[in-house]
Parts: structure tokens; C-alpha cells; sequence
């Protein structure tokens, strides 16, 4: 893990994990916290928070595994449920760098959709790719964001690959299909018959 081997690390640990047993908690506990640390360094928010949900049933009281699973959260953009796992925040130190986190990351979010509103894509762009680096890299919004700074700057195949990684996760995701028809139908210089274009709006049409 400290290597960075996060997938070795990964199956190691619910290796171990698979030999304790169920009654185990104080090797089973710490365990669990390793694994919910893998999968958010592979940035695998959604099992992260599974795991950290089954470790805090062992213990309630894990200030780190609350503060990793407001991370995860706030990776998924939800900041409400962020601050619900803080649980009021206490003075640890890991609870307040996660409470920081969330201030943080929801101020420059709202920064950016504001600059993107006021016509200044460029500058939003800049700021969501950082969240999406740092903080936010499990929340589609963020990518569909993205995908419209990009179609302000005419950088249409960017836009299908930003709705491209939102449509895997949800094919039925009516905000990326309208954005993808949108980027299509502006970048549609030849023949409006072709493929690449009409394909895309007939899977629309048919939701």
C-alpha cells in the first residue's frame, strides 16, 4: 500500500479479512479501514463507502473511517450526506481536514458552475478538472460540466468522451445524451444521414 500498490494492497487485505473470524472486531475493524483506504485511492467511492459503513457498525465511534467516508461522499458530490458522516465533528484532526474538505471543495464547485454560467468556460474548466482530479472524481455532474465548458470552446470530440464516461455508468442519463446530440448537431459540417449522428438521436428519441 505504501508503495502505491493499491490493487495488490486491496486483495491482500480482504484476503486476510476472509480468514478472521465474523466475531473477530478488533483485527476485523482496522482491516475494513484498510480496504475502504484502497478502494479510495482507486478512487472506487461506492465500495468505499460500503466498507466504511461496515466498519463503523463495528465501531461507531472511528473518527478516521467517519472522515474517510465523508471523503467518499464528497467524491459522489453529495456534500449533504458528507457532513451527516462527520457526525457533528468533534476536534479530530481527521474529522476536521474532512469537514475542510467538504467547505472547500463545495465553494470551488460553486465558483466554477458560476463562471461557467457568466460565459467564461475556459476558467470553469480549469477549475472542475482540479475537483475532478482531487475531490470529485465520482461525480457525473461534474463530468457533464465539463463536457458543456468544453462544447463552449467547440472541442466536440472532448465532449463525447466526457459523455461517453457518464453514459457507461447510466446509459439512460438524459442530461449527457442532450449534451452529446448537442455537440454532435454542432459539429455536423457534412451529412446530417451519417451515423454518428443519427444514432445518437434515435437512442434519445427511444427513451
Amino acid at each position: 500500500y505504501k508503495e502505491g500498490s493499491y490493487r495488490e494492497a486491496l486483495a491482500e487485505y480482504k484476503r486476510a479479512l476472509e480468514l478472521l473470524a465474523e466475531d473477530d472486531v478488533e483485527r476485523r475493524a482496522p482491516l475494513l479501514g484498510n480496504i475502504a483506504a484502497a478502494h479510495l485511492m482507486l478512487k472506487q467511492a461506492d465500495d468505499c463507502c460500503s466498507v466504511c459503513e461496515q466498519a463503523l457498525g463495528l465501531n461507531p465511534q472511528n473518527a478516521k473511517m467517519r472522515a474517510r467516508l465523508a471523503t467518499a461522499l464528497v467524491a459522489k458530490g453529495d456534500f449533504a450526506a458528507a457532513r451527516a458522516a462527520l457526525n457533528g465533528e468533534s476536534g479530530d484532526v481527521a474529522l476536521s481536514n474532512a469537514a475542510k474538505l467538504i467547505a472547500d471543495t463545495e465553494q470551488q464547485l460553486a465558483t466554477a458552475e458560476a463562471a461557467l454560467a457568466n460565459g467564461e468556460p475556459a476558467k470553469a474548466l480549469g477549475s472542475f478538472a482540479e475537483l475532478d482530479t482531487k475531490a470529485l472524481f465520482c461525480y457525473p455532474t461534474l463530468a457533464l460540466n465539463m463536457g458543456r465548458c468544453y462544447l463552449e470552446l467547440k472541442n466536440y470530440p472532448r465532449v463525447l468522451n466526457a459523455t461517453q464516461q457518464v453514459l457507461r455508468a447510466n446509459p439512460r442519463n438524459i442530461d449527457a445524451l442532450v449534451l452529446r446530440s448537442e455537440a454532435l448537431y454542432r459539429n455536423n459540417e457534412a451529412n446530417v444521414d451519417s451515423a454518428p449522428w443519427v444514432e445518437p438521436l434515435e437512442q434519445g428519441q427511444r427513451l
